[in-house]
């Protein structure tokens, strides 16, 4: 009889046992991940800066004598050679203009009021009128080396990246809708973390598709003929105010000081710098203060070493128990033993301590090592990475090793790679229930306009074999390119069954679809994701957001809808607890006016959300539901932008934001609900380029 019970309840207290666990495990993956974000945001920095050097020995010299035609109706002109950069101008059919420059598809003109910008090279034509270009090479071989080991660099931190997105939607997936409202504030900081990296990784492929090939210069030196030493970057100073109110209001004067760059000893040196320090609210006052320094150094053989040393402190108002101090070291060794092979070895301690005896700290190393090969036709790499960790908390207290390798082959039209990985998660003793081994399998193959991909996990919990499961996803993704605009459309299904007849979970099938377009006078954005159980007792789950509307210059607007749907099969009921429905408008603009950039973004959204009341017995604590209620939540969001330049390398600029959600929660349905949650930040200062 005493076993029994001791069995139920190790039954009742594994799902919040699990349940914790998952969520420790987002936040390292999303530590993990932003981790990455800050090696790809030095790389790409220092790469973009480099890369300037070379792209500027790149430019076409033209005869003023060689005009473009606009053969398109209408066509854009934009700041930079970007799609994503802003829209400067719009020009008309038949119209000329001076070409200044050429960068593979993008040509470069003044426009009639002085100012330069770029349009593609398909929506024009070259007139030339008796005049002769010339195209200069310079550069400098070792930078050209530098310039490509940073862009190597970048992307091979960036498939570190895309393994560790994987790991956490896998994860996230797996949570119920309520589980996912507890961990809504780590997803959203992996989103965009997510999102950085992306635009990062975007800018690299994008200029380093400009770099040529350069015969021999020479490095720039001082008139002593020493390696002259400079600094690049930016520097800025900002303040102003910020508050968020709930129950009660918490106010501050907000502050941010910030300095990233890199000091230049010379091509093969340098010393990336990031210091900042943050005054602000969210939800209560805190300030927090960040210093990264990383120094890199490549040899004349071309072995790159890194080191960096890095500390973070937070300090809330308002909690003690958030208060803490990181610490961290770090170095890294990239050696090549070919032309087309490299060898290197990374790793990186740090210690984090709270301010309360019994806060969640830690002290650990994550390591990864491995060989790469980059041949002609056949790219491949194998390696091993993992993290070991102390702490006195026991779902802090593990042990993870994920070796790996993968290769890809290159056809004409495309290419085709197998990657395969094992992982091993070992806790602490206590926590020893979600220790688990995983494999996967992943076979992918991609085209000029599209990828697929077929992918196999197997995750087995030694100690706690009702969570085994296999997962078999199928993911597709297309992609078209136009002239003045882009559409993306993916598409991924996902089959997860658990082998274990005892056990409470079940087998479902997840189906995500996304469309995204963007074009000169519209824009449509549909994200839709459904779960289907083969449990009859299971409510299945339908997801949808759309956001579509049209574009006027620089302005554009139109509707966004949402809904959120868990449906009984037995009784499909749309108006239950738990469901809802959005619909609102959704207006941003983005707009140079001379040198003066200016932007915003306003939302309005109201929602009908299905509630059930509540009662609860005070002496027992019991929660009896009752009627269903329906509210309609109303929510304001608004953000605005100036940026003007000042003098050659001094900007001001100035941000502010509010937001209001007045959430229609009665004492029916909620215990002492919070009527109203309004944020409101204003910030203005001023930034300083150094181009030295």
């Amino acid at each position: 009889m005493k076993k029994e019970i001791i069995a139920i309840l190790l039954i009742c207290c594994l799902p919040t046992s699990v349940l914790f666990a998952q969520q420790t495990e987002l936040r390292e993956i999303q530590e993990e991940i932003i981790t990455v974000r800050q090696e790809i945001q030095k790389s790409t920095a220092s790469f973009l800066l480099i890369s300037k050097q070379l792209t500027q020995g790149e430019q076409s010299v033209q005869s003023t004598e060689d005009y473009v035609q606009i053969i398109d109706q209408r066509v854009i002109v934009r700041e930079l050679d970007l799609e994503t950069s802003p829209v400067l101008s719009e020009v008309l059919e038949g119209d000329e203009y001076i070409l200044i420059e050429q960068r593979n598809d993008w040509l470069k003109i003044e426009l009639d009021d002085g100012r330069e910008g770029w349009v593609r090279r398909e929506n024009v034509q070259i007139i030339e009128r008796g005049g002769h270009s010339e195209r200069p090479v310079s550069g400098d071989p070792r930078i050209r080396q530098m310039t490509e080991q940073l862009y190597l660099n970048i992307q091979s931190q960036y498939d570190r990246a895309e393994q560790l997105f994987e790991e956490f939607e896998e994860i996230y997936e797996d949570l119920s809708s309520s589980e996912k409202t507890e961990v809504s504030g780590v997803y959203s900081g992996y989103l965009e973390e997510k999102e950085k990296i992306q635009t990062y990784r975007a800018y690299a492929n994008h200029y380093h598709g400009k770099i040529g090939i350069f015969p021999s210069g020479q490095m720039a030196t001082t008139a002593g003929g020493q390696r002259e030493i400079g600094f690049r970057g930016t520097a800025s100073l900002r303040l102003g105010t910020s508050s968020y109110e709930a129950a009660t209001k918490q106010s501050t004067t907000s502050r941010n000081v910030n300095l990233n760059g890199a000091v230049i000893f010379s091509p093969q040196s340098r010393l990336n710098v990031n210091i900042n320090h943050n005054n602000d609210v969210v939800q209560t006052p805190y300030t927090s203060n960040d210093l990264n320094l990383s120094y890199q150094h490549q040899t004349e053989g071309g072995t790159r070493l890194r080191g960096s040393v890095l500390y973070n402190s937070y300090n809330d108002e308002a909690l003690d128990r958030n208060n803490f101090q990181n610490v961290g070291i770090g170095a890294n060794v990239d050696h090549p033993i070919s032309n087309r092979t490299r060898v290197f070895g990374d790793i990186n301690a740090n210690s984090k301590s709270f301010d309360v005896e019994d806060g969640n700290g830690f002290e650990g190393a994550a390591f990864n090592s491995g060989l790469n090969y980059n041949g002609a036709k056949t790219q491949a790499n194998v390696g091993v990475r993992g993290r070991v960790q102390n702490s006195d908390v026991s779902f802090l207290d593990f042990m993870r090793v994920i070796p790996n390798a993968a290769v890809r082959w290159l056809t004409g039209s495309g290419s085709f790679g197998i990657r395969a990985e094992a992982e091993q998660l070992t806790y602490d003793t206590e926590a020893e229930g979600n220790n688990f081994n995983r494999g996967r399998v992943d076979l992918q193959w991609s085209g000029r306009t599209n990828s697929s991909s077929l992918i196999l996990i197997a995750k087995q919990y030694p100690n706690n074999e009702a969570f085994d499961n296999y997962r078999l996803r199928l993911q597709n993704q297309w992609n078209k390119a136009k002239s003045i605009g882009s559409a993306r459309t993916a598409l991924s299904l996902q089959y997860v069954y658990h082998p274990q007849e005892e056990t409470q979970l079940t087998n479902y099938i997840d189906l995500r679809f996304d469309r995204n377009s963007s074009g000169q006078r519209a824009y449509f954005d549909l994200n839709l994701f459904g779960r289907y159980w083969e449990d009859t007792d299971r409510y299945h789950r339908v997801d949808l957001f759309s956001r579509f509307g049209f574009k006027f210059n620089q302005f554009q607007i139109g509707p966004a809808i949402g809904a959120q749907l868990l449906l009984n099969q037995n009784d499909i009921q749309v108006e239950q607890s738990g469901n809802s429905f959005r619909l609102g408008v959704d207006a941003r603009a983005n707009a140079a006016i001379e040198t003066v950039t200016v932007y915003g973004s306003l939302r309005y959204q109201k929602s009908l959300v299905y509630n059930s009341e509540i009662s609860i017995n005070t002496s027992t604590g019991t929660v009896t539901q009752g009627d269903l209620q329906s509210r309609m939540p109303t929510t304001i969001q608004f953000s605005a932008g100036v940026q003007v330049p000042i003098m050659d390398a001094l900007d001001f600029k100035i941000d502010a934001s509010y937001y209001n959600v007045d959430l229609d929660i009665s004492d029916e349905i909620s215990i002492n609900p919070v009527q109203t949650r309004t944020g409101l930040r204003v910030l203005g200062g001023i930034s300083y380029r150094f181009q030295k």
